[in-house]
């Protein structure tokens, strides 16, 4: 039996390949449709209306959660265009859903969002995750100083702010039971 993620606030799936790869049945969470290209199983909700036990009613209880929480209103450019910030509501949710899914929850997002949520447990320019990051992550040369987009390479501006393959994995890789880690990816 594989082990179930989920992938709050997905968007089209930086998170998910990583993840599959490791071998996890990966179910992703957003309010627009993206069903047509998430590499998992997609379902579509508004978050901030759905309750963590529901989720797990429905699925499962996932070993681990990853959130992108939607980064334009954190971004360093929303600040110096004095935009007001954004994003809040969807942050809080992912916090409540830490608390109501039972598990481990990883939160992604750009290094604008250090004034609002204090320091990363691990910063990976542009990636910074705040959350239950394993401290097996930590260690140093553990991942690389810098990355492009991964797999996607960042031919697009959508592309590129996808969640680096060799980040998801391993971040995957650190929540599995040491037995059940695998060499599989590309």
């Amino acid at each position: 039996m594989s082990e179930l993620a989920f992938d709050l606030f997905c968007g089209k799936g930086g998170w998910a390949p990583g993840f599959i790869d490791a071998g996890y049945r990966v179910v992703g969470f957003d309010i627009e449709d993206f069903s047509t290209v998430y590499p998992g199983e997609f379902f579509r909700a508004d978050l901030r209306q759905v309750h963590g036990a529901d989720l797990v009613e429905l699925f499962g209880r996932p070993r681990v959660a990853v959130a992108s929480v939607p980064c334009q209103g954190f971004s360093l450019a929303a600040a110096r265009w004095h935009r007001p910030p954004t994003g809040f509501d969807l942050w809080a949710t992912a916090l409540r859903l830490r608390a109501e899914l039972g598990c481990p929850v990883i939160i992604e997002n750009v290094r604008g969002a250090i004034r609002f949520y204090g320091k990363p447990k691990l910063s990976r320019f542009p990636w910074y995750l705040w959350g239950d990051v394993p401290d097996s992550l930590l260690v140093p040369d553990r991942l690389p100083k810098k990355w492009n987009a991964g797999r996607y390479g960042g031919k697009k501006p959508e592309d590129s702010a996808m969640v680096p393959y060799v980040l998801a994995r391993a971040v995957a890789d650190a929540f599995l039971p040491e037995g059940d880690r695998t060499e599989k990816g590309p």
